[in-house]
C-alpha cells in the first residue's frame, strides 16, 4: 500500500437529458442509480487495499447534482470509511442550475463539500436552447443568487463560447454577468463538435461560429478577465488568485496520481494509465463478479512521458523547465523564433505559453522540439 496522496474522480453517469454538444458518457435516466452507488462502494473497497491517503475528490459526469444530495453524501461516507481524507481535502461537485435549491446547497455543505462548479454555459436563452440546456437564463441567475447567499464553498462557473449566436458584444455581456456574481473560478470552453453527439449529426445546420472569430473572442476573454482580477493559469481556466486554482484539476496538468471511479473514468499512477468500460451494464456486471471494470491500459515509456509532460505543461502558465527533459531536445532556433513571435515567454530555462501561445496549445509543444 502506498502512502502517497492521491485524487479521486467519481464519474456520475446520469443526466436529466443529453446536451447536444456533450461527448461524455452519460444516460438520461436514473434507472441504474441504486446499483451504481452499490457498485461504487465495491470499487472503492478494491482500490482501498492499495491506496490510502486522499487529498482531492471530484464528482463529474454526467450531472452529479442530478442524483441528489443524499446520494452524494452516501458516496462521500463510503469514501471516508475506506480512505483517509486530508483535513483540508478539496471536495468538488459539478452541478446544473435546475438541480440547485436552498435544501440541496445546505445538504452539500453538511457533506463537507468545498467547491461547487455550476454548468451555466450561457446567460442567453437562445444560446441555451441551441446547446440543449434545460433551464432559462432567469433560472441561472436565481440559482447563483441563492448560492452566493447560502454557502461558504468556493464557487466555479463554466461557460461556452463559439456558437452561431456569439459575437464580441454578446460575449462581453456574458462575461459582465458572470463576474457580477464574483465567482472564485471561471472556465471558458470553446464549443467543439464531438463525434456521436447530436451536433455531429446536424449536417445541414450550422451551430458554430466561423473559426476566424474564435481567436478574437479568446484574446478578449483573457484580457477582460485579467483586468478583473482573474489569473489565466490554463488554456480554458481562470482563477481569482493562486489560492483558487483547483487542486484536483492541477493534478491532471502536473501528472500527479489520481483514481477514476464509475463508467468511462480514467486513472493515472506512476507511468501507467488505465480506464473503465464506457457502459453502465458492463461496469455493474464486472463489479458484481468481483472484477474491476477496466477496459484498457497503457504503460508509458520515457519519450511518451516527456512528450506528455511537455504538452500538459505548456497548457499552464507555469510552463516547463527545458533542462528537465532527457530524451526530447529543444531547438534554440525555434525557441527564439516563437519567443520573438509572441507565443512563448522565458524565465531562465523555463518556457511558458503566452495568451497567443494558448491559442496554439495543440501544436506548440512540437514546434519547440527538434
Amino acid at each position: 500500500m502506498t502512502n502517497e496522496k492521491i485524487g479521486l474522480y467519481i464519474h456520475i453517469p446520469f443526466c436529466r437529458k443529453k446536451c447536444y454538444y456533450c461527448g461524455f458518457y452519460s444516460l438520461a435516466s436514473l434507472k441504474y442509480l441504486k446499483d451504481f452507488v452499490d457498485a461504487l462502494r465495491i470499487e472503492f473497497q478494491t482500490y482501498g487495499k492499495y491506496f490510502r491517503n486522499v487529498d482531492t475528490i471530484y464528482f463529474g459526469g454526467g450531472t452529479p447534482s442530478f442524483i441528489g444530495a443524499e446520494n452524494i453524501k452516501t458516496i462521500l461516507n463510503d469514501i471516508s470509511s475506506i480512505f483517509v481524507l486530508d483535513q483540508d481535502c478539496e471536495i468538488t461537485v459539478e452541478c446544473n442550475p435546475e438541480d440547485l435549491s436552498y435544501e440541496f446547497i445546505e445538504a452539500l455543505s453538511e457533506s463537507i463539500v468545498t467547491r461547487i462548479v455550476i454548468g451555466i454555459q450561457s446567460f442567453f436563452d437562445q444560446k441555451l436552447e441551441l446547446l440543449g440546456r434545460s433551464y432559462t437564463s432567469k433560472k441561472a441567475r436565481e440559482v447563483l443568487r441563492i448560492l452566493k447567499a447560502s454557502t461558504t464553498s468556493t464557487i466555479g462557473m463554466d461557460l461556452i463560447y463559439g456558437t452561431i449566436f456569439d459575437n464580441l458584444d454578446l460575449w462581453r455581456q456574458e462575461l459582465d454577468t458572470t463576474i457580477s456574481f464574483y465567482p472564485d473560478h471561471i472556465s471558458c470552453y470553446e464549443l467543439t463538435i464531438e463525434p456521436k453527439t447530436r451536433f455531429s449529426q446536424m449536417k445541414t445546420f450550422q451551430v458554430k461560429m466561423e473559426e476566424k472569430y474564435i481567436s478574437e473572442i479568446y484574446i478578449y476573454t483573457s484580457c477582460y478577465l485579467a483586468s478583473n482580477g482573474y489569473l489565466h493559469y490554463e488554456v480554458s481556466n481562470f482563477a481569482r488568485g493562486l489560492c483558487q486554482i483547483p487542486r484536483h484539476n492541477w493534478k491532471y496538468w502536473k501528472r500527479a496520481p489520481y483514481l477514476g471511479f464509475g463508467p468511462s473514468a480514467h486513472s493515472f499512477y506512476g507511468n501507467r494509465r488505465w480506464w473503465n468500460t464506457s457502459s453502465i451494464r458492463k461496469y455493474l456486471a464486472a463489479l458484481g463478479e468481483g472484477c474491476l471494470p477496466i477496459e484498457g491500459r497503457e504503460d508509458l515509456h520515457q519519450e511518451q512521458i516527456e512528450l506528455e509532460t511537455l504538452c500538459l505543461g505548456l497548457r499552464t502558465f507555469e510552463g516547463v523547465k527545458m533542462d528537465s527533459f532527457k530524451v526530447l531536445r529543444f531547438s534554440p532556433l525555434r525557441v527564439k523564433m516563437l519567443k520573438d513571435l509572441g507565443y512563448i515567454g522565458l524565465k531562465g530555462r523555463r518556457v511558458y505559453p503566452t495568451t497567443m501561445g494558448y491559442l496554439i496549445s495543440d501544436t506548440l509543444p512540437l514546434e519547440l522540439i527538434e
